[in-house]
């Protein structure tokens, strides 16, 4: 649970007393950064209208499912803390595809490593063919349903973060069989080798 300042973020904590559970919520202090999280998105909502509404946001990504509906949670990165304090002051609350949205500051942003989701791909784009665009990348997984259905996203593993990082600043937002890709980093990269590990083999240790 939230409040509506940008300031404060509403926490909660459950204790027995006289052996009855009961809920404490609390006011903690906001950490800023550069990310929000925006929670009760609509299914509808998309990330380009995230993007197009949040003024000055670079990248939006909606978590998603396995069969890709939305799980009702974005992240929406700024190019500065400023610009995401500006933007969070402005949208707390706010209303958008009927849904009142509820925005803190992400407590854990995403660090540069060396794996990289690529999201709005073409069902035309191959492994092969990601493999070959992305400089440094030495192994591509295309994601299915268990059924076969293409989903859309990629994982990416590089050799270094260092070509990671050169790959995310060339390849965000190019078109590619007439789709504009979407490029983010990992954000938990050690439990993605892990999970990779097991389905790709040892490239992802």
């Amino acid at each position: 649970m939230y409040s509506s300042t940008a300031s404060k973020q509403q926490c909660w904590q459950s204790v027995e007393i006289d052996g009855n559970r009961v809920s404490i919520t609390f006011s903690a202090p906001a950490v800023p950064s550069d990310t929000l999280v925006v929670d009760n998105v609509a299914l509808r909502t998309s990330e380009t209208s995230l993007l197009r509404t949040f003024e000055g946001a670079v990248r939006v990504k909606i978590i998603r499912n396995e069969i890709q509906e939305s799980s009702g949670h974005a992240y929406v990165s700024f190019d500065s803390i400023e610009a995401a304090k500006s933007a969070c002051n402005a949208m707390q609350g706010a209303k958008m595809d009927g849904n009142k949205l509820y925005i803190q500051f992400d407590a854990h942003p995403i660090e540069p490593s060396d794996i990289l989701y690529v999201s709005n791909i073409s069902s035309r784009t191959s492994e092969t063919s990601l493999l070959g665009a992305f400089e440094g990348a030495v192994d591509v997984r295309i994601w299915k349903s268990n059924n076969g259905t293409f989903l859309g996203f990629a994982t990416i593993l590089f050799d270094t973060i260092e070509a990671a990082n050169s790959a995310y600043k060339t390849m965000n937002g190019v078109e590619m069989d007439g789709k504009k890709l979407d490029v983010q980093f990992a954000r938990d990269p050690q439990k993605e080798k892990v999970y990779m590990k097991n389905r790709q083999g040892k490239k992802w240790e």
